[in-house]
């Protein structure tokens, strides 16, 4: 069997995670793909941040466009890990596919009150 060529199916599955400090929150943007393998890395930066500290962690999912069943696992390991640290998780700006995802998973709860509607107004 052939190895696949590096190119833009190489790139499909990739996912980015930036951090950043706002306001006392966590912060991380990420863009890309929150399977399997992006959820680990997803969980490493958000480890990263509760151990220095950050208790409130805010993921913004404006850059994802696939969310699959590890990213939602992760979200409610965290959710409940911070909440028994007396911290909080949020997920905000989910694309349509992703906020169908945590919508059929029951995790919309998860969303801040600003973030969309599922008919795409502010709610």
């Amino acid at each position: 069997m052939k190895d696949r060529p590096a190119g833009r199916a190489a790139q499909t599955w990739t996912l980015s995670v930036t951090p950043q400090l706002v306001d006392g929150k966590a912060e991380l943007l990420v863009a890309g793909r929150l399977g399997n393998h992006g959820a680990s890395q997803l969980e490493a930066a958000c480890r990263t941040a509760i151990e220095q500290g950050c208790l409130t962690l805010v993921i913004d999912l404006a850059g994802v466009d696939y969310l699959s069943s590890p990213g939602l696992r992760l979200f409610e390991r965290l959710k409940t890990d911070l909440a028994a640290e007396g911290g909080s998780l949020t997920v905000t700006n989910p694309t349509d596919p992703v906020r169908l995802a945590l919508d059929l998973a029951g995790m919309l709860e998860l969303m801040e009150a600003q973030s969309r509607d599922p008919l795409g107004g502010v709610g």
